[in-house]
């Protein structure tokens, strides 16, 4: 018999989305110093990101919407802006 707790977690699991990461990607700027950047994405929708050498995984309960985020500021990095806490959510 299945716990509450394993239902929550099967579910927390099964939300994940993946992003490629180009062999030449610096996400230097993108994670943030000490990757507080990452760690306030995380926070904010609620997710878990992983960096892998050729992807980023991210779990938890709205991978998509902090997907969208992280692909809007590599887009801003990919314009020649820097980062700063205004373009952060």
């Amino acid at each position: 018999m299945r716990e509450k707790g394993d239902q929550h977690l099967e579910q927390w699991m099964m939300n994940e989305v993946k992003m490629a990461l180009p062999p030449d990607f610096d996400t230097t700027q993108l994670f943030g110093n000490m990757d507080e950047n990452m760690e306030l994405i995380s926070k904010h929708y609620n997710v878990t990101v992983m960096q892998y050498p050729d992807e980023l995984v991210i779990r938890g309960e709205f991978p998509d919407r902090a997907l969208a985020a992280i692909q809007e500021l590599q887009m801003v990095l990919a314009d020649g802006e820097q980062l700063d806490h205004q373009k952060l959510p």
